[in-house]
């Protein structure tokens, strides 16, 4: 019984996504069509992208430069700047899931050794690292799941792109630095903490990890090939399919695979709606002309990924709805999924859920306030 509370808990929005793909099918009876419900290209994107940041997280990559940098900081401000910008920065390039779950516990192992750190401010910096990640991640095509499906579809090339999104990032960017800012000062003891680093630290063979490091360059300049329409989709998720079938099967067993059928589910029910007239008309006037607000609200319910994939085809103005998704990560728990990562991550480790979620909600709210105010004054 437990491992299926588990289970459920693990993948609830799969599980959600699933359910209401097999409630269309009563309405919307399964046929060929079904398969031109799904874009293959965003699920072959995604797949190889996953396979290949894994590839890069086993490695230690990003331990190793989180390692240097904070190595450089004499206080617990200083550090909590690394800490945040670390996760603002990273996610821009390997997703804001990967960021959170690579750095969070690294900044609860620095922080817990620190002598008169109060709770409040580790919660506090771990819910500055989950905001950095829910918004430096929205600034490229592959921070996020719902950028690399819009700019997939809408044909945006990637410097409109990051344009419709560079103001919301760069005011994210100057909070997130005022936010650290109110983390106390207390000087660092890098001796102590040291340690602790040198005993998890895996060994590897100095050639193997080369290698690694080389073979997982090689296919991430192939993928980011992709995402900006040079090479096939569907063709690099196959060399990458192959190349890890032979170098590191291992990897292959690591990736999200319920994330993309939590996609080819959503898929299926936004295709089995645009497929009821009656439906199809109501969403589409219920969301012309307010793309950006209603995706913020159906961020704050379902998240933000199944929102944008519930209302692309709805949606006339795709800029304000790549906006408002992006924006509704922030909010409540569930706007964003990366976001239960670090309330499982910091739970897990401390059991004090409560005072999480109150700062979580609280420092949410500011930015998504802000943001919002700051949209509005854009549009004017």
């Amino acid at each position: 019984m437990s491992n299926f509370v588990f289970f459920v808990k693990a993948h609830a929005t799969f599980l959600f996504a699933a359910l209401l793909a097999v409630i269309t099918c009563f309405v919307v009876p399964p046929s060929k069509a079904y398969a031109a419900y799904i874009d293959w290209n965003t699920i072959a994107i995604l797949f190889a992208l996953m396979a290949v940041v894994r590839g890069f997280e086993k490695c230690g990559v990003f331990k190793k430069l989180g390692d240097f940098l904070t190595s450089l900081v004499s206080d617990t401000r200083s550090l909590a700047i690394v800490l945040v910008f670390l996760c603002f920065f990273i996610s821009m390039f390997v997703t804001n899931d990967v960021a959170l779950i690579t750095f969070v516990p690294f900044a609860i192992l620095l922080l817990v050794q620190v002598e008169g750190l109060k709770p409040w401010v580790l919660i506090f910096i771990v819910v500055l690292q989950t905001v950095a990640a829910n918004t430096g991640s929205m600034l490229t095509p592959i921070g996020n799941p719902q950028n690399l499906f819009i700019f997939s579809k809408s044909g945006m090339k990637i410097g409109e792109f990051m344009l419709v999104l560079l103001p919301y990032t760069l005011l994210c960017a100057a909070l997130l630095l005022a936010g650290c800012f109110l983390v106390p000062k207390i000087k660092l003891n890098h001796n102590s903490m040291e340690k602790d680093f040198i005993k998890s630290k895996p060994r590897r063979h100095k050639y193997s990890l080369l290698f690694r490091y080389a073979l997982y360059s090689a296919l991430f300049a192939v993928s980011i090939l992709s995402v900006v329409h040079i090479i096939p989709k569907i063709l690099v998720a196959a060399i990458i399919l192959v190349t890890l079938l032979i170098f590191d099967r291992r990897i292959l067993m690591q990736v999200d695979y319920f994330l993309l059928l939590t996609f080819i589910a959503f898929f299926i029910f936004s295709g089995n709606l645009a497929s009821i007239p009656e439906i199809k008309s109501f969403l589409q006037n219920a969301v012309r002309g307010r793309e950006a607000f209603v995706g913020i609200a159906a961020s704050q319910v379902i998240s933000n990924v199944p929102a944008t994939l519930m209302l692309y085809g709805f949606s006339e103005n795709i800029k304000n709805l790549l906006v408002g998704v992006n924006l509704g990560g922030l909010g409540t728990l569930v706007g964003s999924l990366a976001s239960l990562i670090s309330f499982n991550l910091y739970t897990a480790e401390k059991k004090n859920a409560g005072k999480f979620l109150g700062i979580f909600t609280l420092v949410n709210v500011v930015f998504l306030a802000v943001l919002i105010v700051f949209w509005a004054f854009l549009k004017a």
